[in-house]
């Protein structure tokens, strides 16, 4: 589970397959839904991704620095302050991190990610004297940058 996302109020989980000796995959996801300023929903973000880790060699087996490529989908509707935005956003890239196992079951997981970012949303303002979102315009933006930062603690369930 990632440990930014709790903070931020948005619950994560994730399960990661283990092939072979050095190789995993895994999906994760989150959600978040918040009221504040009298709105039902003041903002709504649910994500879903996959990565594929490379771990190179460690102490012992998915410990240590690893290499990987990962991919997210992120929906966002967000009416906290104007413009309200709706929309989704998709990226893509490369990843490198260190799993620090602590225990025979724990662990915390500290990646960073480069790559591409492509987000699409449109852009609403409020009309107060019928009280409903006025459409305003898309908002299109394609960039290469910083697609992921986290901090994930990790338990590991022993199947033998």
């Amino acid at each position: 589970t990632s440990l930014p996302s709790w903070l931020l109020t948005s619950p994560s989980l994730g399960v990661d397959v283990q092939i072979g000796n050095r190789l995993s995959v895994g999906v994760n996801g989150s959600f978040a839904g918040c009221k504040i300023y009298g709105f039902d929903e003041a903002y709504r973000i649910g994500s879903l991704g996959v990565e594929g880790r490379r771990f190179f060699k460690g102490e012992a087996e998915f410990q240590g620095f690893y290499l990987g490529v990962q991919g997210r989908w992120i929906h966002a509707n967000l009416r906290n302050k104007e413009p309200y935005r709706h929309g989704n956003m998709y990226t893509a890239g490369m990843l490198g991190g260190y799993t620090f196992v602590n225990q025979r079951h724990f662990g915390v997981d500290v990646n960073v990610g480069i790559g591409y970012k492509h987000s699409k949303y449109d852009n609403y303002v409020w009309y107060y004297p019928d009280d409903i979102p006025l459409y305003r315009n898309q908002t299109v933006e394609n960039k290469f940058g910083l697609i992921q930062a986290d901090v994930t603690l990790v338990y590991r369930f022993s199947l033998k």
